[in-house]
């Protein structure tokens, strides 16, 4: 059964931002539930990734429809990993996610910079829930890690809360989502740890479609 997205949560307000933090609470709940973890690091990263898409496809609100069309394949992919997006007008991206391991084999100490890079594409792609999927180490439970080495929850949520800082053109509502999968030993175990954040201001650069100049580009005789 799909999660329910009330029509007032599918925009940007600052209003009821309770309310969009039990939906973010469900998304988590509902794709924890069916998602199929590593049990091992001979589960490739690519049987993670299937996993992860056929959860989300599973589990998507009723009228909408998903990218890629196929959890086996990134072919079809919308600017980021999976969306979930209405099948009638407006027809709004409702849910944008982006899964990294940082690694090119499950379990084997995933770098934080290809984490950071799949946030970046989130944070400016527009849709109301944010999702962001990865694997820490749970051995490092301090701030030990770096951009190029082996990272604990700690470090991922400094640099998390570091680029949310940075960016400047936040919209009020958007609920960011955040599942940490952490990796023990060789092995994930069905652990997992969730995280949201929510801006409660937009950050508006000009509303506005202002005209710029105008010339004739018609080529002389």
């Amino acid at each position: 059964m799909g999660v329910e997205i009330p029509l007032g949560d599918r925009d940007f307000s600052a209003t009821d931002l309770g309310a969009r933090i039990d939906v973010a609470e469900s998304i988590v709940n509902s794709f924890a539930d069916i998602v199929a973890p590593p049990l091992a690091s001979d589960d490739i990263n690519g049987e993670w990734t299937i996993s992860v898409r056929r959860a989300l496809r599973k589990i998507r609100p009723s009228g909408c429809d998903y990218r890629p069309a196929t959890e086996f394949s990134s072919r079809g992919e919308f600017l980021v990993d999976f969306i979930w997006e209405e099948n009638e007008a407006p027809h709004r991206v409702l849910l944008a996610a982006e899964f990294e391991w940082g690694t090119d084999r499950y379990g084997e100490n995933p770098k934080w910079r290809p984490v950071e890079e799949d946030f970046e594409k989130l944070l400016v792609i527009k849709a109301p829930y944010k999702l962001l999927i990865f694997s820490s180490n749970f051995k490092l439970a301090g701030s030990e890690g770096a951009r190029d080495a082996d990272f604990g929850i700690t470090f991922a949520r400094e640099r998390i809360k570091l680029n949310l800082t940075n960016y400047g053109h936040h919209l009020a509502g958007e609920t960011y989502i955040f599942i940490d999968f952490p990796r023990n030993s060789n092995a994930c175990n069905g652990i997992f740890r969730s995280y949201f954040w929510q801006p409660s201001e937009s950050w508006h650069h000009g509303i506005e479609i202002k005209e710029g100049p105008s010339r004739n580009l018609n080529r002389p005789e």
